[in-house]
């Protein structure tokens, strides 16, 4: 909308499988109510609510490889974690 995102994206792995669901208003996220991994597992979206806190990011295999800190729904930092690739 307004060339913002605006309602639920809905992102898919390579093999078709659904990765995770997020939810914008005027470009900004606001929550991310389903997270998994290429094989259907959930995982941990991290400390996120409401648009704020830090998001995990997983590669295919599921492992995790960076946080993300979200402040009133605006990415603000990336984290890379060591040692998971």
């Amino acid at each position: 909308k307004d060339n913002q995102e605006d309602g639920e994206g809905i992102f898919y792995h390579r093999n078709g499988k659904v990765w995770t669901k997020r939810v914008y208003s005027r470009g900004r996220l606001l929550e991310i109510p389903l997270f998994k991994s290429a094989k259907g597992v959930d995982l941990d979206p991290g400390s996120f609510t409401a648009g704020n806190g830090w998001v995990n990011v997983y590669n295919d295999a599921g492992k995790l490889i960076e946080r993300e800190k979200y402040d009133d729904g605006v990415l603000v930092k990336v984290k890379r974690v060591r040692g998971n690739k």
